[in-house]
Order: C-alpha cells, then structure tokens, then sequence
C-alpha cells in the first residue's frame, strides 16, 4: 500500500475495551494494588476490583471500577462526557462500596476518572452523564484518586469487621444452624434465639458489603418478622418453623460471603491486624485443616510511650484511667 493511501486504523468497540482493561490494570499494579478483572456474566456495569495495598500487605480496603475504553477523547472546555444507562448508574448506587468510573484513550493510554455518584439521573431519564475532567489524569494524579478513595472508604462502618468474624462463625454454626429443621414449627425459639438471629443477620449483611458483594437481592429481616405473623400470628417473636426458613435461606448468602474471604485470607501476608482471622479458618476442626501452628504477631505500638500517652489521655477525659504505663515499664 502507498504510504500517502494509508489510513487511521478505526478500533471496535469491544477491542477498545479490552485494551483500556488491560493498561489500567497496569496502572494499578505498577502501585503494588491487586486488580481483578470482573466476571463477565455478573458484572452488573463494573469491569474489575481493586484492593489497595500498603507496603504489600493486602489491607481489604476494595473498591469497584467501570471502565470505557475510545480511540479518541474530545473535551468541551475542561471536561469530556459519557452516557451511561440509569439502570447501571442505580446498580452501582446499590453495591456497597465505592465505584469509580475510568475512561481511556487506547492510543495514548491516558485514563481519566470520576466519581460517577456525584451525578444522578434525572427523574424518569433513560441515562445519565458522566464528566470527566482534564485535571483528573490518573497517569499523573494517583495520589488524588488514591486520597479520596481512602477517605470514602473510611466513611465504611465495616474497618473491624476480621475481628468478630470467628464470634459470628461459632454462633451461626455450633448455636444457630441446628434449629434448622428442629423443634415445633409453632413454638417461639425464645428470646435469646431471636436476638443472636437479629444480630447474625446483621453481620451477614456487613461481611458481604466489606467484600464487595451485593445485598440488594436479600429481603430484610422485618420481612421475616411479617411471615412470622401471617403463619403464626405473631409479629415478634421468630417460631421455629420462621427460622428454619431464615436461617437456611441466609445461610446461603453466609457461605458465599466466607468463601471469598477465605480465597483472600490465602494470599494475604500475615499482620498483627489479621492474624486472629487468618489463623482461625487454617484451625476451625470443622474445615480439617490442622495443618500449622498458630502464629500470633505483637503489634510494635505496643511498647510505644506516645500510644500508651495518647490512650491515657482520652481515658483522662472522661475521668477513668487506671494505670499507668510509666509504672508498668518500671517493672
């Protein structure tokens, strides 16, 4: 062909997707984040996973990515705007974690991001529009997008959650699962039944939301409390036959949850913050798997004068501090 017959190559649609895919993950993991492309049979609008890490200690700090890919991006001004269906703009209102949406431009493999939230569809509109700024240049710009992120993360009710997962997990499976399909279907379980039901469902419902999962598709508890009503007259007290429903029914979505969070317990490094749960599941005789020692990991504050100063400081404040840390060190 003559060079002067020669003519821009037009990329499709999907190929500029895989492409805008493939660089922003590279983006991600030149920082040391773990990326994880979506399966895309339930994505739901949300192209990958990312899991923030610091100094390669994977944090559980996740958020979710849309990603479009253009062989050209036009700005009006400062900004460029994409169309995105309502129906995937109220999906991803529904997920529990923060999304960001990235728009790349293949040819240069500039990416471009923005807060899809801070938009809304108007009423009984089929789209909404996305702007993209100039100014937010992921190349350039990580640590901005990495800040917010962070911030909005730990607006999150779900940071401590490792801490009382082998509490739920023994109640669930040594207190809870054996009223399935146990007692009079018309008797009460009784108060202390009723409120561990409350409280796990709870907690189901926090684990899932910390790993990303949707709980949009999970009726409410007060729904249980209504059946519990037409089927046994009573609106408040669980019947055996009502919780054998329930407890079978978010047993399912339990599972689900833990079997997520095990496949990241095992490429985790072990820390002080979640060596209690990494070792608990290597240990629970219900998963057979007695295969090392528990390995517990002192935090370094602990022996750190300015922690134990700022602990007694606030315990000063409202009058209740006990001991003091210059006298235990004497010892």
């Amino acid at each position: 062909m003559n060079m002067s017959e020669r003519k821009p190559i037009i990329l499709d649609s999907e190929k500029c997707g895989a492409l805008a895919v493939t660089y922003i993950q590279a983006i991600f993991e030149e920082r040391g984040w773990i990326f994880r492309r979506a399966d895309g049979s339930t994505d739901y609008g949300i192209d990958a996973e990312v899991e923030i890490t610091d100094t390669n200690k994977v944090t559980g700090r996740i958020f979710k990515c849309q990603i479009k890919g253009t062989d050209s991006i036009s700005f009006d001004k400062e900004f460029s705007t994409v169309q995105v269906n309502a129906s995937t703009w109220n999906n991803w209102k529904d997920i529990n974690l923060p999304v960001i949406a990235l728009l790349c431009n293949v040819r240069t493999k500039d990416v471009y991001w923005t807060l899809p939230m801070a938009y809304e569809p108007k009423k009984d509109a089929d789209s909404v529009t996305l702007r993209f700024y100039k100014e937010h240049l992921l190349n350039n710009k990580f640590d901005e997008l990495k800040s917010i992120i962070c911030t909005w993360l730990d607006s999150f009710p779900n940071q401590n959650i490792l801490r009382v997962i082998p509490f739920f997990h023994n109640m669930f499976f040594e207190d809870l699962e054996p009223l399935i399909d146990w007692g009079d279907p018309w008797c009460d379980v009784g108060e202390e039944y009723n409120m561990k039901t409350r409280v796990f469902y709870s907690h189901v419902l926090e684990l899932r939301a910390s790993l990303g999962l949707r709980n949009d598709k999970i009726i409410p508890f007060d729904y249980w409390l209504i059946r519990n009503q037409g089927m046994w007259d009573d609106p408040q007290d669980l019947y055996h036959g009502t919780i054998s429903e329930l407890l079978s029914y978010i047993k399912y979505f339990y599972v689900e949850a833990l079997d997520k969070l095990k496949y990241r317990l095992e490429k985790v490094e072990l820390s002080f913050e979640n060596n209690e749960i990494v070792n608990y599941f290597k240990l629970d005789p219900r998963l057979q798997e007695y295969k090392i020692n528990s390995i517990v990991y002192s935090h370094p504050w602990g022996n750190n004068d300015e922690f134990h100063e700022l602990i007694e400081n606030v315990l000063n404040q409202v009058g209740y501090k006990k001991f003091k840390w210059s006298n235990r060190k004497k010892k």
